[in-house]
Formats: C-alpha cells, structure tokens, sequence
C-alpha cells in the first residue's frame, strides 16, 4: 500500500469511526428505565461470588473505551484494559503486562476514580454473577496459564471494544452471546440483551461521579 493510499485508508477509517460512534453518552438508556443509587462499596463484585464485569465508557462525544475485570474471589483477580490508560495516565501507578494491570489489580471503585481524572462523561458496567469453573476459566485464559488456550491481550489503540468482544465470543460462550463489534456501544446494545444480573450506570461530573443501578420501570 503506498502512503498516499495508506494515508486515504486513515482518513476514511477515522471518519468512520467518528461518525459511528458520535452520539450522546448512555445511549441505551432511556425514559423506561429508572436509575436507583447505590453507594461505592456496593458496586464492587458480592465477597461469596465469583463475577465478570464489563466496563463501557463515554465521552462528550460519545463511547470512548471498553475494559473488563474478571474476579473469581477477592484475591484472585485480574483487570484487562485493552490500549488504556489505567497505570499510564492520571495519577494511578500500577504495572501493566500486555494490558493486563497486574499491580495492584483495581477494584471497581479505584478504576471509576481514575475515570473522574481523564475525560469521562458516563459509564455502563455489566456484572454478570459466575460460576466458580467458568470464572476459573476467564481468569487462566487471560492470565496465559492455559496453554490450551493462549490469548494476546495486548490491545491497539481504537480496537478496545474489537478485543474484549472478540475475547467474550471466544471464550465467554457459556455465559452470554456476542459477535465481534468495533464500537463500544455497539457491544452495549448487545450486553443489555445479556441478562446481566445488574448494570451500573455512573455519571461523572466535577464534582465527582454518581453510582446507579438501572432498572426498568415495570420491575
């Protein structure tokens, strides 16, 4: 490919993906459904469950990022920020391997305040409650302790929600179903239809951020 070539294949890629992903943040949410606010320490995974929790993020403009965080017990947990900033930007320091943050691994909480630093209007986080085998399963696979079963989570900057929903329809079969989709919330729309045993909602504003668990309004 030459580079003027290159350079048209850049310019439309980006255009693509400004326009697809130009919206107002929380697109799913709407009037039918009621936000009900739950306090910092509640949206952290239950101590006697093992769970997966899928983060969407938005900007001013729209979806901005996609991460996950697989937690089989409370000391047994890993975070997977796929081309993100978390231990790069902002004040947090941690050690990253491949995009896997490895030291400390962040709890919900810690991960939303190093939202409230960067750019963020609102986030979506699906928890899905695990059996303890398939958390298992998540875990190793990320972690590369399978060898039956290697995956790069080394993440390319803009393909965030490209790897992890590549990564739930590899692996993440048993508990729910989605294809491979490019923009965040576009794996949103799919999540939603998941049967996610909660989804927090979190605006963040400069005073902080606020933490909801969505409801529809016929519960």
């Amino acid at each position: 490919m030459t580079h003027s070539m290159y350079q048209t294949f850049l310019i439309q890629f980006l255009v693509l993906v400004i326009s697809g992903c130009a919206h107002s943040p929380l697109p799913s949410v709407t009037e039918e459904f009621k936000e009900i606010q739950v306090s910092e320490e509640e949206s952290e995974c239950k101590s006697d469950t093992s769970c997966l929790q899928i983060f969407i993020m938005y900007g001013e403009l729209g979806c901005s990022h996609a991460a996950l965080r697989v937690e089989v017990t409370s000391d047994k947990t890993v975070f997977w920020d796929p081309a993100g900033g978390y231990g790069i930007a902002g004040s947090v320091d941690a050690i990253r391997l491949k995009d896997l943050v490895i030291d400390p691994v962040p709890t919900v909480g810690e991960y939303l305040e190093f939202r409230n630093e960067v750019p963020t209007e609102a986030a979506e986080i699906f928890e899905f409650v695990l059996e303890r085998s398939d958390a298992d399963y998540l875990y190793g696979v990320l972690k590369q302790s399978n060898t039956e079963t290697l995956y790069d989570t080394q993440g390319i900057g803009l393909f965030c929600s490209y790897h992890i929903s590549e990564f739930l329809e590899k692996f993440a079969a048993r508990i729910l179903s989605v294809k491979q989709v490019f923009l965040p919330h576009s794996l949103a729309e799919q999540l939603y239809q998941q049967q996610p045993e909660r989804v927090l909602i979190v605006r963040f504003s400069k005073a902080g951020y606020v933490i909801s668990v969505v409801r529809d309004k016929t519960d």
